[in-house]
């Protein structure tokens, strides 16, 4: 879950190296990472595949220049569909790529493109959204700083909420609580390191 959140900030803009970027254009990473998700089950690729393409992302983001486009050295240089792509608003340009990616499943499968997709792409993005908007946040702030505990911490509080509702619907409310103060404090001691 740690590298899903990554590469979701990183897909919807975000410099690794702060600074840049939104929590919308981490939304839309989100989107783009649940479409090409079903888009490799529709193939029948392997998911290992997925995990690569990740990886590969996060490598391409590190590499990446840490400069702004539109530089001195952009304007001595002819512009080429590359270089406009590049100046483009990250979160629009991850939106564009959502939408070419909704449509490319279309070509693998025909029945990809429908309503009932696009509603079941964004409630399976909507968890990991939520998460990755914090990453957002930590990753903005600057110090090159990446919260590497989101996986454990979400693991915990979804072990907290199972353990202390006892499965009653009843019990939720003061689990969720509890798994709540628990991520808190996490959050806190990791604030304070």
């Amino acid at each position: 879950m740690t590298l899903a959140t990554i590469v979701a900030v990183v897909l919807g803009g975000t410099r690794l190296s702060g600074g840049q970027g939104g929590v919308i254009g981490t939304i839309i990473g989100v989107i783009i990472l649940r479409l090409f998700s079903n888009i490799v089950s529709f193939a029948d690729v392997p998911s290992w595949w997925q995990t690569l393409v990740n990886a590969v992302i996060i490598l391409v983001a590190l590499a990446a220049p840490r400069h702004y486009p539109g530089g001195s050295s952009a304007k001595e240089r002819p512009m080429t569909l590359l270089r406009r792509l590049a100046q483009m608003n990250p979160a629009l340009l991850a939106l564009l790529l959502a939408v070419v990616l909704f449509f490319a499943g279309g070509l693998i499968n025909p029945n990809f493109v429908n309503v009932n997709q696009a509603i079941n792409i964004v409630r399976l993005a909507a968890f990991l959204g939520i998460i990755a908007a914090g990453q957002t946040l930590v990753i903005i702030s600057g110090g090159e700083g990446i919260d590497l505990s989101v996986g454990g911490v979400v693991t915990l509080a979804a072990i907290l909420v199972f353990r202390f509702s006892g499965g009653d619907t009843l019990g939720l409310i003061p689990a969720g609580a509890l798994a709540l103060a628990a991520g808190t404090l996490i959050g806190v001691i990791n604030g304070l390191a």
